[in-house]
């Protein structure tokens, strides 16, 4: 009478381990296919995998070998069902065995100190490998807290997908090891009669949540990462958009500048026309006209593109609204430095200092930009406007009045600090004397090359 149900819960046991653990692994490297199609194929593997497993336990039960097949199986099958590598796959595989054995483990030897007070540990263990009503209820607990395990942790186990090829290069070896390693001593625990049940319940429970502590650690290291790469990922983007727009606003000043410079001509001969025929009419008109038409062209010609695109939209800007804006700028080279990044450091200091200036009340608004090149390889970005109040907290943090200016301010401080760590440079930012400084220094070739030439040069 026994022998049926037990088989049966057996079967269903190593089916839902199957079924949890491929699918655990292929959230984990993103599934690829269509929803109908894996889950048909996630059925179909898992009964392939209960096949395989009941066929080892025959052979030898519970051995390290059909565990390792098991995970082998894992990794194969979700090959097939999901996009990430091999050692992404590896890695979730073994991170996902290890917790459901370690959850085994720890609720047998549980369910052994309220079921069957006053045994040891083997002595626990053995009944709860063997058929009966004891086994089938062990099944049932252990196999609904892996459920409840993985509807607790499924939304996150989607954050463990950014970290780079190099990241599961070293936690693989590590984290197979540490399974290798705990699953020998639970088999110790287990088979051994001199270890007290109280005891060995106790420590697996607090070895258990330490493990899921640790998970919770990666959890949340890995949700900063994905955030930190999809704000550069941003930044990035808008950088190469501003960038890109200046481009166009450059090509359209010096087109503009040309027809200004040619229209200009026109009127000079207009003029002249005008005052041989007599006409004081048409020639007081014109000269009025003249007046307006500025022959200056585009304020900033460095030869930099990026940087006269800025500081002549910016000047035309500041014009408009009443902020004197000078500028001094040096750089005899285009600087190795991608226009993006340029943009971004650039634009994002004239933008708050306009913003600053905007918000002066009774005093002269005005600001003053300063860039050069102090070497063939370094390029400084200085801006200077007046302030209302310091806007820079003693922990250094920046204020402002609105939200809405923060968020933006704080973005764009964020993009200047993330071009500043990209070439090796620094951003630093005072207030002095009801004067805001914003300073970034720029490397436009790696640290590493500029350390090797100074050894060259010392050589």
């Amino acid at each position: 009478m026994m022998g049926y149900p037990i088989i049966l819960v057996e079967v269903l046991a190593t089916v839902v381990e199957s079924v949890l653990a491929i699918h655990t692994v292929a959230q984990i490297a993103q599934k690829r296919l269509e929803r109908l199609v894996y889950r048909w194929v996630l059925v179909m593997s898992s009964l392939l995998m209960t096949l395989l497993i009941t066929a080892l336990n025959q052979i030898q039960a519970f051995s390290f070998v059909t565990i390792f097949v098991s995970m082998v199986c894992v990794v194969l099958i979700t090959g097939v069902t999901s996009s990430g590598d091999v050692l992404l796959r590896a890695t979730a595989s073994v991170i996902t065995y290890f917790v459901i054995h370690t959850l085994d483990y720890v609720l047998a030897f549980t369910i052994g100190v309220i079921g069957f007070p006053g045994h040891n540990t083997a002595e626990t263990f053995t009944m709860l490998m063997q058929p009966g009503w004891q086994r089938i209820f062990y099944l049932i607990v252990d196999k609904g807290a892996d459920c409840l395990l993985y509807v607790m942790f499924r939304k996150t186990l989607l954050q463990l997908r950014p970290f780079s090829h190099k990241f599961y290069c070293r936690v693989f070896p590590i984290s197979f090891l540490l399974y290798v390693v705990t699953s020998t001593l639970f088999s110790m625990i287990a088979k051994e009669s001199v270890f007290s049940l109280r005891t060995a319940v106790i420590a697996l429970w607090i070895f258990f949540l330490l493990c899921l502590v640790g998970m919770i650690v990666i959890f949340c290291l890995s949700d900063r990462y994905r955030k930190q790469k999809y704000n550069n990922e941003l930044f990035d983007l808008t950088n190469r958009m501003m960038a890109e727009n200046y481009r166009h606003l450059y090509e359209k000043q010096q087109a503009f500048a040309k027809e200004t410079h040619d229209f200009h001509h026109h009127l000079v001969v207009l003029r002249q026309l005008a005052h041989d025929a007599g006409d004081a009419g048409t020639e007081q008109y014109i000269d009025s006209l003249l007046e307006k038409v500025s022959m200056e062209g585009p304020v900033c010609q460095s030869g930099c593109h990026v940087i006269d695109a800025i500081v002549n939209c910016k000047a035309a800007e500041a014009k408009n609204e009443g902020i004197r804006f000078t500028y001094r700028v040096n750089i005899p080279k285009m600087p190795n430095v991608e226009p993006s990044d340029l943009c971004a450091v650039l634009s994002n200091q004239l933008e708050n200092a306009m913003e600053a200036c905007r918000k002066l009340t009774g005093k002269e608004k005005w600001m003053h930009a300063s860039i050069w090149m102090q070497t063939e390889n370094m390029i400084f970005f200085k801006v200077i406007n007046p302030v209302e109040k310091n806007p820079i907290l003693p922990d250094g943090r920046m204020v402002t009045s609105k939200k809405d200016d923060k968020d933006r301010h704080g973005l764009g401080l964020a993009s200047i600090q993330a071009v500043a760590e990209k070439y090796n440079g620094v951003m630093r930012v005072e207030c002095r004397n009801g004067k805001f400084v914003s300073m970034v220094f720029l490397c436009s070739r790696p640290a590493q090359e500029e350390r090797r030439n100074y050894g060259n040069r010392q050589s």
